[in-house]
């Protein structure tokens, strides 16, 4: 009897351990293109498409040179930097009108990502008038990163 609760409670445990698992990544479904202009975001499972300023070695001085600016350092092959994203369009989308948002690809402005000794991605720096206000390494909360910015903003 006493071997079959434990035989009971060993299965109940795994079924419960893979039920919870979600095998399949939220990010596997979605697709990244990105042009010259910006950052194009869609989903599988929605008809959405979202749009974000992309940010190079041409337009990175003028981009930051004025009010608040957060700037998604980046790569196209890096997962946590996929896991990230969404967290950057709802920022992009809830501030709009207050703060400009936009991608940097690090492999292709590795100058810009020397000069702020980038060593890890995802990365993002919130810039104030064009000097660097708050650094973020690392896949970082939605939270986190809007207090920091509205802390900018007063």
């Amino acid at each position: 009897m006493k071997l079959n609760i434990v035989k009971i409670f060993f299965f109940c445990s795994i079924i419960a351990v893979v039920s919870s698992c979600n095998w399949k990544s939220s990010t596997e479904d979605e697709k990244i293109v990105v042009t010259e202009e910006k950052v194009t975001s869609k989903k599988a499972d929605k008809n959405t498409e979202e749009s974000m300023m992309v940010i190079n070695s041409n337009n990175f001085d003028e981009t930051i040179g004025n009010g608040v600016v957060l700037v998604d350092f980046w790569a196209t092959w890096c997962k946590p930097c996929r896991t990230q994203a969404p967290v950057i369009e709802e920022i992009q989308k809830e501030m709009v009108s207050k703060i400009k948002v936009g991608k940097l690809d690090i492999d292709k402005s590795p100058d810009i990502a020397d000069r702020y000794g980038i060593q890890s991605i995802p990365t993002m720096i919130i810039f104030k008038n064009g000097k660097p206000a708050e650094q973020f390494v690392g896949i970082t909360a939605k939270e986190k990163i809007t207090e920091a910015i509205n802390k900018l903003l007063k």
